[in-house]
């Protein structure tokens, strides 16, 4: 089994990083999906193994638009989301998921926190951690034997 942590547009929110700082110390992955993925770097430099970053539009000196992982027997793709639209629709990514083979796609950008399923892929939005959202939350993944759970987590504490 293997849990996956994912959080998203921070946009220097590292309080609320130190809020669930818990919760990503038991993970076996954090995922930080861009929009500021700098705001990560402490919990990188203290689990370097499991911190996986990708490159949001507001992130000029991160390298990496996309990362590919397995885990649990599946392929996740993790992306920020605005290199495809995902504001106006899911169908840009849907299609690049399904040629490099993913079976659970995590993505950003919108800040609107969602968990959908196209075509036996799993898409997770875990939403923002922004300082000027009124509803912060983050995403949680628990992998097992090719099983798929996901769910959001609504952080309802001002941080």
């Amino acid at each position: 089994m293997k849990t996956i942590f994912v959080v998203s547009d921070t946009h220097g929110n590292t309080a609320a990083l130190r809020f669930v700082k818990e919760v990503m110390a038991e993970s076996d992955v954090i995922v930080h999906l861009g929009d500021c993925a700098r705001d990560i770097a402490d919990v990188k430099a203290q689990y370097p193994a499991k911190v996986i970053s990708v490159r949001g539009n507001c992130d000029g000196d991160t390298k990496g638009d996309a990362a590919m992982f397995t885990a649990e027997g599946l392929k996740i793709l993790a992306v920020h989301g605005h290199c495809f639209g995902v504001k106006e629709g899911l169908n840009r990514l849907y299609y690049f998921a399904r040629e490099k083979g993913a079976d659970v796609v995590l993505y950003g950008h919108t800040h609107r926190a969602c968990v959908t399923e196209e075509g036996g892929i799993l898409f997770v939005n875990c939403g923002s951690m922004a300082r000027f959202e009124r509803e912060k939350s983050y995403a949680y993944l628990v992998l097992h034997e090719k099983k798929k759970v996901a769910r959001i987590v609504k952080i309802k504490e001002k941080v």
